[in-house]
């Protein structure tokens, strides 16, 4: 996060972070291996990150196949977080701040949405995915 953005979280809300990228190739292609290797132990520190309420997975503990589109070079990533604070801390004070500086080595852009998430139990948040009319995850 930074410097310059102010997040704004209601009392009883917790925080909703939504990542789309579109890869520059394949994510089994060479050039997406530094981004690959990594990707476990990235979401195994935020599995034990503090704060850390729920995050988007299959089976194989990632979302790499979850899609918003049916562009096949499309990755996502959904997590809920406790507090503003939270996620302030483990996006700038763990091995996920590197790989968020060499992001334009293998994403040609990255969406990303924090929004308040409210009236939900952890085991809900799954609901997330298929709200709404449009833009809806496909897990």
């Amino acid at each position: 996060m930074n410097d310059d953005i102010h997040l704004t979280q209601p009392n009883g809300h917790h925080l909703a972070e939504l990542n789309i990228g579109m890869a520059m190739d394949d994510l089994d292609a060479p050039t997406m291996a530094g981004f690959m290797d990594a990707f476990e132990k990235v979401n195994s520190i935020a599995d034990r990150s503090p704060g850390l309420v729920w995050r988007l997975q299959n089976e194989a503990g990632n979302a790499t196949r979850a899609k918003h589109s049916d562009n096949q070079s499309e990755i996502v990533n959904l997590s809920v977080w406790q507090t503003s604070a939270d996620l302030e801390h483990y996006d700038q004070n763990t091995v996920h701040r590197q790989f968020m500086k060499r992001r334009a080595q293998w994403f040609f852009r990255l969406i990303a949405l924090i929004l308040p998430c409210g009236g939900c139990r952890s085991a809900s948040y799954p609901h997330l995915l298929r709200r709404g009319n449009s833009g809806a995850l496909a897990a």
